[in-house]
């Protein structure tokens, strides 16, 4: 039996015909029998194929039960797994369509094509389910399809007694009334297991309106455009919606289901409506245009639970001004619990489905324009249904660290809770950590702030494998970003890294500051290179350098100093930006240049500068920051599960046993001047050689050791330009002499352990009691006094647009701050205006 609130699915079952694709790509179902069954969600497979198989009788053991997706009816899924019977309520709205067939699927031809013979295939009645054995009394949607002519122009109201018509369906009698509705008979009958069904030569509509597939998707029927050019999936969906409602006798499930029904049936026409009546007895719909004489009128059964069509007048007459007032129907009825129905089959199955994906859709499929509010709302709603109250998901948190931990061994997974509420929690996967091990000792630390119910920051530490892409190794959710924070994050860091000490690379933080001197040592601490370079540009603002020519040449003298390589190159750079400004020498000096800079950090970084990897992991994980903490904690579990098995893809394409980052980077150093500064190369000893450079300088390298006094083939790990010049000059492969964290073996060894999603068969229903009995809830967060950021600040010059004078047309400042003495605001003149002091250096 199914649950009160289970979902339930409108099933069209077809069996005993074939499937035929019509020269627009459409399909339809060509004879056999078709009947609609509705399915519930908590249903398991042996259940659901039991309710269907009633309607055949007897089937040969080779038939089995296909289904199909709402993105694409041409594609049959086999329907033989509880998963399958899930996976097709979420890739489903409100219908689903159910073939029987043999082992390759229903019989699928081309429009045009010799009829296939059927009569072997499954041996029932064409009239479906009135032969076949007695069965329960399950509820299945039911209409009487009138006249085209009829329910389009709205000729007349039919004579079908409702009244009795409900009353015959809530006994199961088999006593039959004839009805006139646009001109066609029709007739009630009882079949053989107690459920009436409507015949009129035509087949049934299903639940809301959907006709069968044969009527919505294969009949060929033609619809007027309204005049407007749209696309082949916004006709299609329009069409189908234009059946929602059909004509007097059709039955729907519920008044929510009729609701959701004339909702779609307005979008479809394109007209406002309003609901006159709206009570447990009767619900009368009317067109809000003055003298416009549409109106449905339906009629509800307690007993069943169900509402049927009493009568319908489908014609619509307006003036100009109306016409102009219809306009801004889609304004005032598109409500987010309405919207959340259309949109709920993409949000189950993309739950990152963004607003803004919401909005191009629907006016693709179905020319309506959202406002943002609008579409946010509608997913909001949705995931509301789908995930439940935010206050909730806290409760499960506990369970999914043991579970983390069960499914992946060598994992940490903490929930720490203060009075019986949520108050942060850590997860690093064994996978990650030992992959670790075999990358380049260098961790890079960062944040990010989560947009969810309770907000809170998201502190991660991340490693680079053996191409410089991005290796997750731990995350915390955390309250706020402070110093008791990160010291709590990081000596979680510490215990799952063992002995291990890595250089660590984060921004200048005090909180990190402080965090990483306490639990690893102020000495593995290295500074990101691009927050000092910002710095340094906004310090020599303040010394009146601020157009983009001189600032431009500051950069290069502050990178000259920065990516130094050996002491002397640092002193010969720092010398160089004395004499041209002195007090940005001192300013570096005051700045521990032994933390950033290459040539004085204690400890070999391998050429890591920045935290760019820290960025490239804020855009990875961008559209699951605004999801619940479960559902972020799965949905960060999946998209890593996803991008190990890519990064391990990706080795086989390798060339010359490196990867393509790699490659790409000894490319950038072999274009570089320092092979073309070498003029000669003399043999030491075996595998040492002298090179003499243009600027009367030598260096030394070592093939052996690896070794060049440059020492950038040491920091890096890949040859320098002078050890190419001495490989090529010897005929040698330049990958052999490529450190072996950048290859092959090293990256088999990153991802040779799987990391595997969590398993919920055995997920309690009520988890998260704690101790004391008291259930675990969200935390005690106070809510800042202004509008949460959620775009993230940028600092100092990057990604900004650059400022241009009106007055000296230079870039980099404004009219006033302009000090251009040169610059004349009724010249012509809109070259750069450089002052000789600048422009010689003098001081």
């Amino acid at each position: 039996m199914s649950s009160v609130g289970a979902r339930k699915l409108c099933v069209y079952f077809f069996w005993g015909g074939y499937v035929q694709e019509d020269d627009d790509g459409k399909v339809s179902y060509q004879g056999g029998s078709r009947d609609c069954v509705l399915l519930s969600e908590s249903m398991s497979l042996d259940e659901a194929k039991s309710r269907l198989m009633r309607r055949v009788g007897s089937a040969s053991k080779e038939e089995k039960l296909w289904y199909t997706l709402k993105f694409d009816r041409k594609i049959f899924l086999p329907l033989d797994t509880d998963d399958a019977v899930e996976a097709m309520f979420m890739g489903n709205e409100e219908h689903a369509f159910v073939y029987m067939g043999g082992r390759g699927g229903p019989l699928l031809r081309k429009k045009g094509d010799p009829e296939p013979d059927v009569e072997g295939v499954l041996q029932v009645d064409n009239r479906g389910h009135e032969d076949g054995p007695s069965g329960g009394n399950e509820e299945r949607a039911q209409s009487v399809v009138p006249d085209e002519d009829a329910s389009e122009q709205g000729a007349g109201e039919a004579s079908l007694n409702c009244d009795e018509r409900i009353d015959s369906i809530e006994r199961g009698s088999s006593a039959e009334r004839d009805g006139e509705g646009g001109g066609d008979k029709k007739r009630l009958r009882s079949g053989t297991n107690g459920d009436d069904v409507i015949e009129d030569g035509r087949d049934l509509p299903a639940s809301g309106g959907y006709s069968s597939s044969s009527s919505s998707e294969g009949s060929g029927m033609e619809h007027a455009n309204d005049g407007s050019a749209q696309s082949d999936d916004q006709m299609g969906k329009l069409n189908m919606w234009r059946k929602e409602i059909v004509g007097v006798g059709q039955v729907f499930p519920s008044a929510e289901a009729f609701r959701t029904s004339i909702f779609k049936y307005a979008i479809a026409h394109k007209f406002s409506y309003k609901f006159t009546r709206n009570c447990r007895q009767r619900i009368v719909v009317q067109c809000t245009a003055s003298g416009c004489p549409f109106l449905i009128c339906v009629r509800g059964s307690l007993q069943r639970n169900m509402v049927v069509v009493k009568s319908f007048k489908g014609q619509h007459v307006h003036d100009a001004g109306d016409e102009g007032e219809q306009l801004t129907w889609a304004k005032r009825r598109l409500k987010a619990s309405m919207l959340a129905k259309v949109i709920e089959a993409k949000v189950r199955v993309s739950p990152d489905y963004s607003p803004v994906d919401i909005m191009k859709d629907l006016e693709s499929e179905l020319g309506v324009k959202l406002t943002y509010t609008q579409s946010w709302r509608a997913r909001e709603r949705v995931r509301m249904m789908v995930q439940g109250r935010p206050d909730d998901h806290y409760k499960i948190l506990p369970w999914m660290c043991e579970a983390i931990c069960r499914d992946n061994p060598g994992s940490t997974a903490i929930c720490d809770l203060e009075g019986g509420r949520f108050k942060r929690l850590f997860a690093a996967y064994g996978a990650c950590l030992n992959g670790f091990r075999y990358c380049r000792p260098v961790m890079f630390l960062g944040s990010s702030h989560l947009h969810g119910f309770s907000k809170g920051v998201m502190l991660v530490a991340c490693g680079l494998d053996a191409d410089n892409r991005l290796l997750n190794l731990a995350y915390a959710i955390v309250l706020a970003e402070n110093d008791a924070e990160w010291l709590w994050f990081l000596e979680k860091v510490r215990d799952c890294l063992g002995e291990l000490r890595p250089v660590i690379v984060s921004e200048r933080l005090p909180n990190i500051i402080a965090g990483v001197a306490q639990v690893f040592g102020k000495e593995y601490h290295a500074y990101c290179l691009r927050q000092l370079s910002e710095n340094f540009l906004r310090e020599a603002g303040k010394h009146n350098l601020r157009k983009e020519t001189t600032k431009h040449i500051v950069k290069e003298m502050f990178n000259r100093v920065a990516y130094a390589t050996n002491a002397a190159d640092y002193d010969s750079a720092m010398e160089e930006l004395r004499q041209y400004k002195a007090p940005l020498a001192d300013w570096i000096e005051a700045n521990e240049p032994e933390r950033w800079t290459a040539s004085k950090f204690p400890m070999n970084r391998w050429g890591c500068m920045d935290i760019s990897v820290i960025d490239d992991w804020s855009k990875w994980m961008h559209n699951v920051r605004s999801m619940p903490i479960p559902c972020l904690v799965t949905a960060h579990l999946e998209k890593l599960v996803k991008k190990m098995e890519k990064n391990k893809r990706r080795m086989a394409s390798w060339a010359n046993g490196v990867g393509p980052k790699i490659e790409q980077i000894l490319k950038e150093i072999k274009g570089r001047n320092g092979m073309e500064s070498v003029i000669t190369v003399q043999r030491s000893t075996v595998q040492v050689f002298t090179l003499s450079l243009s600027d009367w300088k030598q260096i030394v390298v070592d093939l052996g050791s690896m070794r060049c006094t440059c020492n950038e083939w040491q920091m890096k790990g890949l040859p320098c330009a002078h050890a190419m010049v001495v490989i090529q000059k010897l005929n040698l492969s330049l990958y052999d002499f490529v450190c072996n964290w950048y290859k092959v073996p090293a990256q088999r060894m990153i991802y040779h352990q799987d990391v595997h999603p969590i398993k919920t068969h055995d997920m309690p229903e009520g988890y998260g009691l704690v101790e004391g009995g008291e259930n675990l809830g969200p935390p005690n967060n106070i809510k800042p006094p202004r509008k949460p950021q959620v775009k993230r600040r940028r600092r100092g010059s990057q990604d900004r647009r650059a400022m241009t004078c009106s007055k000296c047309r230079e870039v980099g400042h404004t009219r006033r701050s302009c000090t251009n003495v040169r610059a004349n605001a009724d010249a012509g003149d809109a070259g750069d205006a450089v002052g000789l002091d600048e422009l010689f250096g003098v001081q």
